[in-house]
């Protein structure tokens, strides 16, 4: 560490750690205040909210610490393609490379172990209240509760155990041979495809449950990318609407309600009359009680429309962002059947040949640091924002059925624990789906090599141009999130194979949810008032 901070300027060691300061505390700010967002306020554990906003924290630092993997592989060399001083030593860089590829595999471990063990203790440890007294059993200990969730928990460390094993065992393809065709279009890739066994394991846990995630990314994120920005374009149905339509119902009823009780008064009543205006004044009553919610409600500064300018601002955001990240990945994956390597090698690219907007974006920024930085996040939490909009809106679901509804203050902590593992899981494969929708950003961020061409004269052509997997050897550093990806996706090809073509089923999610949001009806304001739901939850809590 000594050798390294004498080689590298100060000024790198700032540009790189403050971020990931910076990052580590607004990431675990913002997971704890999701989570005392959602989580019902009745019954609540300290002890599992804990839990859950750690590993989302951890989660999250994954994916936000990609950019500065980034600019440590950009700040190595000048713009017009040699090496900074300090990075001409090739032990230098690589002492650097290194100690990023160290800081993603504690990451990724920590990410295992929250998947693996935290998050189902979590889920199994957590008691609602009075649930033991209305079966007519003693309320359990702490220490039971614990006892109880270990030995569930160990399921899932077997599972951890097999996919371990399959890192170990199972046989990945070998580097090609020297000097081949094969080894010719993997020149970029093949000094580095020697492994040891760990890292192979990490890799087939991360491909694992990324591949799981990309279930919950098309399921999700796909609809919510195009449900959540025209939503909050268009607005909800305001506090005064929805008040003025229930008034209206509520007159229709009565006024059925009052002819049922004139037409007992003066003649026989049957006995299915009788149900009707029973039916009838409990639905009165019913929208009696909204009423009397959105009267309280029309008096409420968060209903009077003062955020409607950020509904819109961020709306456009959010609508921007997801048609370029549309954009980039449609040409991404057309660029991956043209001119990819084939299904064999899981549709590496080594160079892409179409243009991508998102990489152009990140690119050119990248010369403002941290500019890129400030785009990727938005970008990252725009692909959040609207996965947890769609379970919002459809709730966690498995197999398409419901478990839980989400909403805010009212989520109970299992339906919360379910949530944030969607959540890891999306998350997870989002950091796979990065490498398509900005590969050149992500491979080699704002690096630049020297090309010197003879020319017919013997005079010498020289050109600076971008790093591509095209280069010469030494010339560009990869960065280290693509190099985790792309070796792993030589040496088993599947994985790579099967994001490829889940990438189709998250463009065509895009699609339909597009076209349901233009035939939607617009949501109601007032969001926290209670539901009927919320009302029968109340009653079994109490």
């Amino acid at each position: 560490m000594l050798f390294m901070e004498n080689a590298a300027p100060p000024s790198f060691f700032a540009a790189k750690w403050i971020p990931i300061i910076i990052s580590l505390l607004v990431v675990s700010a913002v997971s704890w205040l999701y989570v005392l967002y959602y989580q019902r306020s009745t019954g609540r554990s300290w002890l599992v909210s804990a839990m859950v906003a750690f590993s989302l924290s951890v989660t999250l630092l994954v994916l936000v610490i990609i950019p500065v993997d980034v600019y440590a592989i950009s700040s190595m060399k000048h713009k017009d393609g040699t090496f900074e001083p300090w990075a001409s030593r090739n032990a230098t860089r690589e002492h650097i490379e290194n100690t990023i590829m160290t800081g993603y595999y504690v990451l990724y471990t920590l990410v295992f172990f929250v998947v693996f063990f935290l998050l189902p203790f979590a889920y199994f440890f957590y008691r609602e209240p009075k649930a033991n007294e209305e079966r007519g059993r003693p309320e359990l200990t702490a220490r039971q509760r614990a006892r109880t969730a270990v030995k569930y928990s160990m399921l899932f460390v077997v599972l951890f155990f097999v996919l371990v094993a399959l890192g170990l065992l199972v046989p990945f393809a070998p580097p090609p041979p020297v000097n081949s065709t094969a080894w010719h279009k993997f020149e970029f890739l093949v000094e580095e495809l020697e492994t040891e066994s760990g890292e192979d394991v990490i890799s087939i846990l991360l491909y694992s449950l990324s591949l799981v995630g990309m279930c919950a990314v098309v399921g999700y994120t796909g609809l919510g990318l195009s449900l959540w920005p025209i939503r909050l374009l268009r607005g909800q149905e305001s506090v005064q609407e929805q008040r003025e339509d229930v008034r209206q119902e509520r007159r229709r009823l009565q006024l059925q309600i009052n002819t049922l009780r004139d037409q007992a008064n003066y003649s026989t009543f049957p006995s299915w009359q009788v149900d009707r205006l029973n039916s009838l004044e409990r639905e009165e009553a019913v929208l009696g009680r909204r009423e009397t919610e959105l009267n309280e409600a029309v008096g409420n500064w968060m209903n009077s429309g003062f955020f409607r300018p950020f509904e819109v601002v961020l709306g456009i955001t959010v609508l921007v962002t997801g048609a370029v990240t549309f954009t980039a990945l449609l040409l991404s994956n057309i660029d991956k059947a043209l001119h990819s390597l084939g299904m064999k090698t899981g549709y590496i690219l080594p160079e892409r040949q179409l243009p991508n907007p998102m990489d152009w974006l990140l690119s050119e920024s990248d010369r403002l640091y941290p500019l890129d930085y400030i785009l990727y996040l938005v970008l990252i939490f725009t692909l959040v924002g609207a996965t947890v909009s769609c379970i919002q809106d459809i709730g966690v679901r498995v197999f398409a059925v419901k478990l839980y509804s989400i909403r805010p203050g009212r989520t109970p902590a299992h339906g919360l624990i379910l949530l944030v593992l969607s959540l890891v899981y999306v998350l997870l494969a989002l950091n796979v789906l990065l490498l398509s929708i900005a590969p050149q950003y992500t491979m080699y961020g704002d690096q630049h090599y020297i090309k010197d061409e003879v020319q017919p004269d013997n005079s010498v052509k020289r050109e600076v141009l971008p790093c591509t997997a095209s280069a010469p050897a030494g010339e560009c550093v990869l960065s280290r999130m693509a190099l985790l990806l792309l070796r792993f996706s030589y040496k088993a090809w599947i994985f790579g194979a099967v994001f490829y073509w889940a990438t189709w089923l998250f463009l065509l999610s895009v699609v339909m949810g597009f076209f349901i949001a233009l035939y939607r009806r617009r949501p109601r304001q007032g969001a926290g008032l209670p539901t009927e739901e919320d009302r029968l939850l109340d009653n079994v809590d109490a």
